[in-house]
């Protein structure tokens, strides 16, 4: 119902629809009950079902429970998603639309309430995911759920160069958005091309949420090391890093401390390095127990000059 008044206008008159919100005399209290409870009763479901045998239903991709009720209608088969709703079809009255756009891998409803990130590391073979994204992308191309899909399957095999164009339909279509930016950044560091990595990161930081931005800002400090800018790199890491929380791992407490010792720190990076090599580090850590024992043997020779 809340996407109703768009559908009203774009189908008409070969489609009709069950309930448009934005205009409610137009409609019955026992339509506006039926639109609110049809994709989490099931009963509700199968009498509108029965009633009207629908070809398509557009469902709100935050109705987590809808395809658990869906099990016992069969004939409708998910062919689409963007980043409001999701589309099924009854493939009786439309076998070659179902055949040709049905979805298997993608789950709209996991994908709208988690990372993207964190459905991809759970999936062994991303390829179907990839060709289903692709699907999607050639219908509408500019959606931002979709994209966020197709960068970071780029950015795990390596193919940075093309996570850009997906990033970039990001930035163009939700500017407001930090996610295009960040993409769009890491696509950059991938490269290599830190100077527009950093001013990339930047512009996602202005748009993120301060607990967002601690983590941006650790990017750009990583980004500053590898230009061997180590003030710089400093300054954003000792931002994003904090030496006593117990999230800090081995590698961002070593960043932290090597580049204070290289920015001309040494009160700041004897300090970082020593509660990582008599604490932090195990024996096993034996190529970070050396480069930590080497770093603070520099700091004892620059002390005793």
């Amino acid at each position: 119902p809340n996407t109703g008044g768009y559908l009203q206008w774009m189908l008409y008159p070969r489609y009709r629809i069950l309930m448009d919100m934005e205009v409610p005399f137009l409609f019955r209290d026992e339509d506006l009950y039926i639109a609110l409870h049809v994709f989490s009763d099931e009963e509700v479901l199968r009498k509108v079902l029965s009633r009207y045998h629908p070809s398509f239903l557009t469902v709100p991709n935050t109705a987590k429970e809808f395809p658990t009720l869906l099990k016992h209608f069969p004939e409708y088969v998910l062919v689409y998603v963007d980043d409001v709703e999701v589309l099924y079809v009854n493939q009786d009255h439309h076998p070659a639309l179902a055949k040709r756009y049905q979805l298997h891998a993608l789950d709209p409803f996991v994908f709208s309430e988690q990372p993207v990130d964190t459905i991809l590391n759970s999936v062994e073979d991303r390829a179907p995911l990839m060709r289903e994204a692709r699907q999607l992308l050639e219908l509408y191309p500019d959606g931002r759920a979709i994209n966020h899909l197709a960068a970071l399957i780029f950015k795990q095999d390596h193919a940075y160069d093309r996570m850009l164009p997906h990033a970039d339909a990001i930035v163009r279509n939700f500017p407001e958005s930090p996610v295009g930016y960040r993409l769009k950044a890491e696509a950059f560091a991938g490269l290599r091309q830190f100077d527009q990595a950093i001013a990339t990161y930047l512009a996602a930081i202005e748009r993120s949420a301060p607990s967002e931005q601690i983590r941006l800002y650790k990017e750009i400090g990583l980004a500053y090391l590898e230009q061997h800018q180590y003030a710089r790199a400093y300054t954003a890491l000792n931002r994003s890093i904090g030496i006593f929380s117990t999230k800090t791992t081995i590698e961002d407490l070593y960043h932290l401390g090597f580049s204070a010792l290289m920015a001309g720190k040494p009160r700041q990076a004897r300090q970082i390095l020593t509660y990582l090599y008599e604490y932090k580090l195990s024996p096993h850590d034996t190529e970070w127990l050396e480069k930590v024992k080497r770093d603070l043997t520099r700091l004892d020779e620059h002390t005793s000059q």
